[in-house]
């Protein structure tokens, strides 16, 4: 393998014991890529993920409680600035 030139191209200065190690990681994952290319994938679907998620969903439901209304008002009557039936905040961005 020519680490020399690996390392050129990426620009990095490894020397000595370091520079053997990482030919021996380099050599080590161009094996196993070798291998994955021997695998027959012809019949095998694309995937995102390697498991399969599903949503779980539900309708939505729409339920008032008693006094709803009249917490809101009593919410907005408290804030210290409010726009129609809006409690206005500081803009955060």
């Amino acid at each position: 393998m020519k680490i020399d030139h690996i390392l050129k191209l990426s620009r990095l200065k490894v020397k000595g014991k370091e520079k053997k190690e990482l030919e021996k990681e380099f050599s080590s994952i161009l094996n196993f890529v070798k291998k994955l290319k021997e695998l027959e994938v012809k019949n095998v679907k694309p995937m995102t993920y390697p498991i399969e998620l599903k949503n779980i969903l539900r309708e939505d439901e729409i339920f008032q409680e008693k006094n709803t209304s009249l917490q809101s008002k009593k919410l907005i009557e408290l804030a210290p600035k409010t726009k129609e039936r809006s409690i206005k905040v500081k803009q955060v961005f």
